[in-house]
């Protein structure tokens, strides 16, 4: 044995390249060599540094296979058909053969502890599947491991890829590539990509001295309506089956998203589903009243009316990832832990000089809020220039700026992406001047929306995305609908149109809406002897022309929006650089939505328009804590009609004083503790157990624990304007000043002393206070 691993270190001494030694681990794994395999697995981890993870399989008559990323551990086998899960670790425990195989059958046949659910035709396919081998690869782009199982059903002709990738964080990410074997269609009708328990008998009731009557409690996002993204909610399971949902057409104002509390082990699990069309996560809970033992499995993956997908003879599928992970510690470890995940393999990287810019937004569209569109020329040239004198570093042109005619809101006329006579020598002149103010340039555009008084419309009325015979739309009397990407020539017309913009206009910003909301079950296609539901086509194309433009132009900025934000799904986002946050920007609802997603996603890819109230009437707070608001909360954005409405000759010097201090504390203060991977703390309203209404107060705080801001909001439940905070992300051994912003006053103190409570003099209802802490020598 000696001798052959000497062996197998002199091959690996002559491999000095990746690319090399994953070819070598393909090499052993295919010769059923798993030794051998295992060792040159370890060294080319070494060379993309990823230390903390690690596959181990196992064939023969029982075939396995064991994950390990950061701490958790995650365990599958075949057994009698079924591939099931054998047990999770999140404290990175691996648990003996013979305490997991035992028992396994008897709980397997009792409980649905599969690990993918898949209906085709009907016929639910979870037992009857027979190993085929599985592969190790190593990914050095991502900095991942990426496990294949290849199973085969003994009775319907169909084939089975479960794909897990592990990159050194808690979390796995989870999908499928369904094949179709058959010479014939088979209809997809449902699939799980992930299913399984999450505790199974894993209960310590029996040795409290009081037994929860609820052992597991789920956090989740309950609102589906527009202004309420971020509507995040705890409640109790019982035992029975809690079904979280969107059904509208898009993953919706509530994330695909959740996690849940074991409340007697102190262990949670945190899960995304990457899918931007409807969605479903089942959560079954059986639990012993008051006794020894609980189980809770769940369920995840795209929803809708089947067939979801046609499958030709040969043809393959992906299904949408899952994103899981157990997290032994409290509320902010799981924000904390899922920001770190998705930085590090969801969200594209930017360049550090075009990332967390301070952008200038001009939603002050001709024929929308600006009266007279011949003097539109003049009135944008003026919006640069206050701009750049804000201090912003990119300038955008949003919505209005195409099509031939001039109509509220410009939806009726989408699509029709070619600049309006009433903006002179075009947009190449705007372009000029933004740049010669020492900006960026970013435009607007619906791109997968058509108009029904547009051109494009006038042209090819068969774009149009079609149900019942008829053009699918948002409601009733709406003035566009959703481009069918599920048609080839529309999707490479689509593609080439955003390339077009993006060349002809020198973009360094592509800013993406889509408006159409509320389309419920979608389009239809039929094919085969089948009505298909168009949505998974048009997503699994939405996500393919993005990535192959992201490709193309690296430099660009791409933005997505939709709505404000009803579709922040990870899905998409794994597209985007930077997302729009919500329409909802009155209070207390922006701050909600603030919290509510910062505990989902990092907060530094959300725009929203600073200081814009939406709906007009709705409170807004003063204007220190608009931008208060706008600055910590994400990198701001900042809007024409909430700086200077349309007609504005005089604005006060005090106004535009304060919006330039308060940039100027984003990019000196804040933008370094974005740029650092910050960590998020919540403190108020959302805590481990409840949501409360008295106070707003979130932390931001880098991970070395040297500089951190911390914003306080009054709200209407709060019965005095002062408030005692404990900041949680300083050290306890250095020394901090901490400055108060609306005092413009400080002092110093160490971060054991700031752990036992500052007290912050806030004042009225919607009233705030910014705390700056900045480590200083002793």
């Amino acid at each position: 044995m000696q001798s052959k691993k000497q062996t197998i270190h002199d091959i690996i001494a002559e491999k000095t390249s990746f690319e090399e030694l994953s070819n070598l681990v393909q090499f052993y794994l295919q010769s059923n060599d798993h030794a051998s395999a295992q060792i040159v697995l370890e060294r080319a981890k070494e060379v993309i540094g990823l230390a903390d993870v690690d596959v181990q399989l196992a064939e023969g008559k029982s075939p396995s296979i064991r994950h390990q990323s950061g701490t958790t551990v995650y365990d599958e086998a075949l057994r009698k058909g079924r591939w099931v899960c054998r047990y999770w670790s999140s404290d990175g425990k691996i648990s003996p053969e013979f305490h997991v195989n035992e028992p396994l059958y008897d709980t397997m046949v009792t409980l649905p502890l599969h690990t993918f659910c898949l209906e085709l035709d009907g016929q639910s396919l979870h037992t009857h599947w027979e190993w085929q081998g599985a592969t190790v690869r190593l990914e050095q782009e991502l900095r991942s491991i990426h496990s294949i199982v290849k199973l085969r059903h003994q009775i319907r002709p169909v084939e089975v890829e479960i794909h897990t990738r592990l990159n050194g964080t808690p979390f796995l990410a989870r999908w499928l590539t369904v094949t179709n074997l058959a010479d014939r269609p088979a209809a997809l009708s449902s699939v799980a990509s992930w299913s399984g328990p999450l505790w199974t008998k894993k209960y310590t009731g029996y040795y409290l001295q009081e037994k929860p009557e609820h052992p597991f409690h789920l956090g989740y996002y309950a609102s589906s309506l527009s202004h309420w993204e971020g509507d995040f909610a705890w409640q109790p399971l019982s035992n029975g089956i809690q079904k979280i949902s969107g059904r509208r057409g898009h993953s919706g104002y509530g994330l695909p998203f959740f996690i849940v509390r074991n409340t007697t082990t102190g262990e949670h699990f945190v899960c995304h589903l990457a899918w931007t069309g409807n969605w479903a996560v089942e959560l079954l809970c059986d639990a012993e009243p008051h006794g020894e033992e609980a189980n809770l499995i769940f369920r995840a993956g795209p929803d809708g009316f089947a067939p979801q997908r046609i499958l030709a003879a040969g043809e393959s599928v992906d299904t949408p990832e899952v994103h899981l992970a157990p997290i032994h510690g409290d509320l902010d470890a799981c924000v904390q832990a899922s920001h770190r995940h998705l930085r590090r393999s969801v969200i594209p990287p930017l360049r550090e000089d075009r990332s967390f810019l301070v952008q200038y937004d001009t939603l002050n569209e001709a024929g929308n809020y600006f009266g007279d569109k011949e003097l539109y020329p003049e009135y944008l040239r003026e919006q640069v220039d206050l701009a750049a004198d804000l201090g912003s570093e990119l300038f955008i042109i949003d919505s209005g700026w195409y099509g031939k005619q001039v109509t509220h809101g410009s939806w009726g006329i989408a699509g029709d992406w070619h600049p309006n006579d009433w903006l002179g020598k075009g947009l190449q002149e705007t372009r000029e001047y933004v740049r010669s103010k020492g900006m960026l340039f970013g435009l607007y555009a619906e791109m997968e929306t058509i108009g029904f008084d547009s051109d494009l419309y006038a042209n090819h009325p068969d774009w149009a995305l079609m149900r019942d015979g008829k053009r699918a739309t948002g409601w009733q009397r709406d003035k566009r609908g959703l481009l069918d990407l599920s048609k080839p020539e529309v999707a490479e017309w689509m593609e080439e149109e955003i390339a077009r913009l993006i060349q002809e206009y020198d973009l360094d910003l592509f800013r993406l809406d889509a408006n159409v909301r509320y389309l419920f079950e979608g389009g239809q296609r039929i094919a085969d002897g089948y009505v298909e539901s168009t949505f998974w086509r048009y997503y699994e194309t939405l996500y393919a022309i993005w990535e192959r433009i992201r490709r193309r132009f690296p430099h660009v900025i791409l933005q997505q929006a939709s709505s404000g934000g009803c579709r922040n799904d990870i899905g998409i986002l794994s597209r985007f650089h930077e997302a729009f946050l919500t329409d909802g920007t009155h209070l207390p609802r922006q701050l909600h939505v603030h919290n509510g997603l910062a505990i989902a996603l990092p907060p530094e890819i959300f725009r929203t328009g600073a200081g814009l109230p939406w709906p007009p009437s709705e409170p807004r707070g003063s204007l220190a804590t608009q931008l208060r608001i706008a600055i910590l909360l994400s990198p701001p954005m900042l809007v024409d009609v909430a700086v200077a409405p349309p007609g504005s000759k005089h604005i006060q010097p005090e106004r535009i004083k304060l919006f330039k201090r308060y940039v100027d504390i984003f990019k000196n203060v804040i933008r370094p503790i974005l740029r650092s991977e910050c960590r998020v703390f919540h403190h108020l309203p959302i805590t481990d157990t409840e949501v409360r209404d008295d106070w707003f107060v979130i932390e931001y705080a880098d991970p070395a624990g040297t500089s951190a801001v911390v914003l306080i909001v009054r709200l209407a439940g709060a019965n005095s304007g002062s408030l005692m905070i404990h900041p949680k992300g300083l050290r306890k051994s250095a020394r901090y000043r901490v400055d108060f912003d609306n005092i413009r006053d400080s002092f110093t103190m160490t971060g054991m002393e700031a752990a036992t409570g500052i007290t912050a003099d806030v004042g009225q209802l919607y009233e705030s206070e910014l705390l700056i802490f900045t480590e200083v020598n002793h």
